[in-house]
């Protein structure tokens, strides 16, 4: 598993931190190793337009559970954790047998 193309550092950290858009390319597996997504009825049609999927309930409901994640689950999981945990959200689409983009979208802070 790897990611394919990616923001730099500091490009992912802003849109973190001020809400914004961002893109990155990734392997099938990086998004569930056994690719099972890839059969879902409801998102097996969309595979090549778009999907998105609802964020793990640990990540949102349990830190220690999102912490583990985010330092232990290799190098797309943390990605997807710290858009989730920004209310951000993730949309996946086919560009090859093998390789996704995914277009990760936070909010922007609220204001005060």
């Amino acid at each position: 598993m790897a990611l394919k193309s990616f923001p730099t550092y500091e490009q992912f950290k802003a849109v973190l931190s001020q809400g914004g858009k961002v893109t990155f390319e990734i392997e099938a597996t990086d998004i569930a190793d056994d690719r099972g997504f890839e059969t879902a009825a409801s998102i097996k049609p969309h595979l090549d337009s778009g999907f998105s999927l609802r964020p793990n309930t640990l990540i949102l409901a349990e830190p220690r559970a999102a912490a583990e994640m985010y330092l232990y689950g290799g190098e797309w999981l943390p990605v997807a954790t710290s858009v989730y945990l920004k209310d951000g959200s993730i949309t996946y689409r086919r560009l090859s047998p093998d390789v996704y983009e995914a277009v990760c979208v936070v909010p922007p802070p609220p204001t005060e």
